[in-house]
């Protein structure tokens, strides 16, 4: 047929004739022909063509030049065509010297696999001026540097592109114009240079891989209509720099993302969205995201390796956050858990894998904080809870040095050891009406200065070590055993009127407590409560208080003097022991019974007054000054008192004496049996002596 004309390869350069509609490869063309005899170098096309068969010029390794010619004026470079539908399957394959300036296609040319592979071709052009626009399918793989697809079109035109149509031929700029595209299939862009694209209206798909190691590629707009991006479609575009998901878009593939490193920003504006995938934007560069209301899943590992992920705003009404779902996302610093969680695990390590924690919201209906989950988060300065929590564990919220004030759950029933410590900033904690336990709390918050209590404390033991300066406030009515013991740093304290009694061992141990004003609501306090407070100086005792307990004051060392309310019947054994700057106190006349060793070693007291009547216990004043003994021994109060207590007092006067007396015995048998060993009968007599003239005196005073 007129029509038709076959290439044959042997030939060094062919003119088709005019008038040519479909070239094919020649009767000499075969899959066995030798490379070596492919000896065609140049061709003429005429203006006419319109098909280039399947393999036309397969591997024709030194065909170097094409030209399109109407009427005998070939133009060189340039391949205009105006007519052409059809490009074949692999027609330039392996034509590696055939290079192009500019290729340009009607809309109406389809193009085959692999039809271009390893060819150059600078400006590919498809889309030029069509006679009957139609669908047509587009693949192609070679090497070109422009690809400019529908330009100066009158009107939109169909154009279908077929898998890898473009993968790896290094295009580093495509430009679509009016074309209607509604498909990008798998690989088409893969592996390309260019840097930023423009997909056109009417693009309601992106295939697999479609961008997938576009390394260069930083910019991309994703048309209104788009509804499906598919498994890895810009995988490896190191480069992307930002993305806005449209509106329209219902489905996400595994993986989108991944890999994108630059991507820093991402906007997801997908109004019917329902799930992220897994993987989604694994190991990208993504700075901050929120997740739209519609979505109702999130797949495992959708942020894994987001380094530089800092804050996550969770809008979605989830039920489930999967495993690992930040693992690596070290950056974190703000999120919010959304009370639709069902089952949030806090052992899936969600908080500490980032130490950078600012902001932490926390909605889902969880019973208890788990043991270090915030532990050494320095920068969090803003944590929320959910009102369900009843238990927050050890070391939960730990050397959270930027927290300034915590609102604890309304429901919170205890605090294990150390859960609030080390928080150095924290100014402020009140713990909620039903709360019943505490241990080691406040630990090394030196600025935590004010502390609500609620009247349901039970049981608390050993508040702030660093604390300086403390108001207590709340509806707290009794101060549990060793509340604030061990409080070493403790200077002064504030103590509201609605407190009724004072634990025993309640401020142990709290060395630097200086002043204390106990309020006259105040009906009973527990022994030991200010035992080895050593510089305490100034106390004022409510006015109703009854009993001084056993130990209340010992081992206050810098108390000097202190003013015993007049409703007082008892004071404790040991109630004041070894208060050695103790000088002045005085002892209302109600005191009916004053116990063992109640001002032992309180060395400074010269004198004291003792009630008519009063009952005085073993050893009352052991190892007190005899200023003081001979003082108490000349009252009627004294005189009153049984034999053994007066035997007791005069025994206190002189057993510093008699150890003196004992000692020099021995001492004195010792050296002088050494030394003169023949008169060790003489020594005997001498330390007998010495114990005779002890006992001598004692009795005396007895």
């Amino acid at each position: 047929m007129k029509n038709e004309f076959k290439i044959n390869h042997d030939e060094f350069d062919v003119k088709v004739p005019k008038g040519v509609e479909t070239i094919e490869a020649g009767d000499k063309f075969g899959m066995m022909f030798p490379d070596d005899e492919r000896f065609l170098s140049s061709v003429k096309l005429p203006a006419s063509i319109r098909k280039i068969e399947d393999k036309t010029f397969y591997n024709c390794k030194q065909l170097s030049t094409i030209t399109i010619y109407d009427d005998d004026e070939p133009d060189d470079n340039e391949l205009i065509f105006r007519h052409l539908e059809k490009i074949g399957d692999s027609a330039f394959h392996g034509c590696d010297e055939l290079k192009i300036e500019r290729l340009e296609l009607t809309s109406d040319c389809s193009i085959g696999e692999d039809a271009f592979d390893g060819c150059e071709i600078e400006t590919l052009v498809l889309g030029a001026k069509p006679y009957e626009p139609k669908e047509v399918q587009i693949n192609f793989i070679g090497e070109s540097e422009k690809l400019v697809i529908g330009p100066n079109l009158d009107k939109p035109t169909k154009i279908e592109l077929g898998a890898s149509a473009f993968s790896n031929c290094r295009i580093s700029e495509v430009i679509i114009r009016n074309a209607q595209i509604s498909t990008l299939p798998e690989y088409v862009f893969e592996d390309n240079d260019f840097e930023e694209i423009h997909l056109p209206e009417g693009l309601t798909s992106i295939k697999s891989h479609a961008f997938s190691a576009c390394g260069y590629l930083q910019e991309i707009h994703l048309p209104e209509g788009l509804t499906h991006i598919e498994s890895s479609a810009f995988l490896g575009c190191e480069n992307l720099k930002e993305i806005t998901i449209p509106s329209t878009v219902i489905e996400l593939g595994e993986g989108c993302f991944e890999g994108c490193k630059n991507l820093s920003k991402v906007e997801l504006k997908a109004r019917f969205l329902t799930s992220l995938p897994k993987h989604l934007f694994k190991d990208s560069g993504i700075q901050e995201i929120i997740i739209p209301a519609k979505v109702r899943e999130i797949g495992e590992g959708c942020f894994e390796g987001c380094t530089s992920l800092r804050k996550v705003v969770i809008q979605a009404p989830l039920k489930h956050l999967p495993a690992n779902i930040f693992s690596g996302c070290t950056s974190l610093e703000e999120i919010n858990i959304p009370e639709s969680i069902e089952d949030f695990d806090q052992d899936q390590n969600l908080f500490t894998v980032s130490r950078a924690w600012k902001s932490v919201k926390i909605y889902a209906p969880i019973k208890e904080l788990k043991k270090e989950l915030f532990m050494n988060c320095y920068d969090l300065d803003h944590l929320e809870l959910p009102d369900t929590i009843e238990i927050i564990r050890g070391h939960a919220i730990y050397g959270c040095n930027k927290l300034t004030t915590i609102n604890l759950p309304k429901n919170l029933k205890e605090l294990e050891s150390f859960a609030i410590s080390d928080c150095e900033n924290l100014t402020a904690l009140e713990l909620p009406e039903g709360f019943e336990k505490f241990d080691h709390i406040g630990r090394c918050c030196p600025k935590l200065e004010l502390l609500s209590l609620p009247s349901s404390l039970k049981e608390g033991h050993s508040f702030g070590s660093k604390i300086k300066k403390l108001t207590l406030c709340g509806s707290i009515e009794h101060l549990t055993k060793s509340l604030f013991s061990g409080s070493f740093e403790l200077e002064t304290i504030t103590l509201p009127d609605t407190i009724k009694s004072i634990g025993e061992y309640c401020f142990e141990n709290c060395e630097h407590l200086k002043v204390i004003t106990i309020p006259d609501s105040v009906e009973e306090i527990g022994r030991y409560a200010f035992n080895k407070c050593k510089e305490l100086t100034d106390v004022r005792l409510p006015k109703g208080l009854k009993e001084i307990p056993d130990g209340l004051f010992s081992e206050c060392t810098a108390l000097t003097s202190i003013a015993l309310p007049a409703t007082v019947k008892t004071i404790g054994g040991y109630a004041f022991s070894e208060c050695k700057a103790l000088s002045t106190i005085n002892l209302p006349s109600g005191v009916k019974l004053i116990g063992t060793k109640a001002f032992e070693k309180c060395t400074s007291l010269k004198d004291i007054t003792l009630p008519e009547g009063v009952t005085l216990e073993g050893e009352v004043f052991s190892q007190c000054s005899s200023a003081l003994l001979k003082s108490v021994r000349n009252q009627a109060a004294f005189l009153a008192q049984d034999e053994e207590v007066k035997k007791d007092i005069g025994g206190s006067l002189f057993s510093k004496y008699g150890k003196i007396i004992v000692i020099a015995s021995l001492v004195a048998i010792l050296i002088f049996g050494s030394l003169f060993g023949r008169y060790i009968i003489i020594a005997v007599v001498i330390g007998a002596a010495l114990f005779f003239a002890y006992r001598r005196i004692s009795s005396f005073f007895e």
